[in-house]
């Protein structure tokens, strides 16, 4: 199935990114992430050339195993690093005036350590709501309490996204096997 063919559908979907390794020593660990994953047989995935694009080597040979070994749908792209809320919005609307229709889908970053929140901050220009800042307050020392805290709020999130009317979420996994299927466990059958 192509994946334009899957944004057509009315079924919830939910689908995760990985990227390609920092050093050609981390391939592969990466590899193996990604492999896991793609297990999950999530609607598809997406690989990424990482921040700034400095990652980029492995992406066309991670996502060429994913398709071929696992039958996975797969996508390679460029990130958008360092874009306002305004800048997006503008391109979105300069998108869909030239014409162009295909679906743009959410993506949730699930925040499972302290470590995450700054750099999250940094990379989407944004602050963090307070419920999620109570959450960190309580659970931030505690990596255990930390990751299943924000495994249960990026569930949230997808499933208000759901229940809004979006039928296709992006889940930036971190090549976290583990944080992608507890995701994906927590939704099984809201997906059905």
């Amino acid at each position: 199935m192509k994946l334009t063919q899957l944004f057509q559908k009315d079924r919830l979907s939910l689908s995760f990114e990985v990227f390609p390794p920092k050093t050609d020593t981390s391939f592969e660990s990466v590899k193996q992430a990604t492999e896991e994953i793609a297990k999950l047989h999530p609607a598809f995935m997406s690989v990424t050339y990482g921040a700034g694009g400095g990652t980029s080597r492995y992406t066309m040979e991670i996502t060429q195993n994913i398709k071929e070994h696992y039958n996975v749908p797969t996508l390679a792209h460029l990130t958008c690093v360092s874009s306002t809320k305004e800048t997006v919005h503008a391109k979105i609307g300069q998108i869909r005036a030239a014409g162009i229709t295909v679906p743009i889908i959410p993506g949730i970053m699930p925040i499972t350590n302290g470590n995450q929140i700054e750099r999250a901050i940094k990379l989407s220009g944004s602050f963090m709501p307070q419920r999620f800042k109570a959450l960190v307050d309580k659970f931030g020392t505690s990596p255990a309490a930390m990751k299943q805290a924000g495994i249960a709020y990026a569930t949230d999130q997808i499933i208000d996204l759901f229940a809004n009317g979006i039928t296709n979420v992006h889940v930036y996994s971190m090549n976290k096997p583990d944080v992608a299927a507890a995701i994906q466990s927590n939704l099984s059958d809201i997906l059905g």
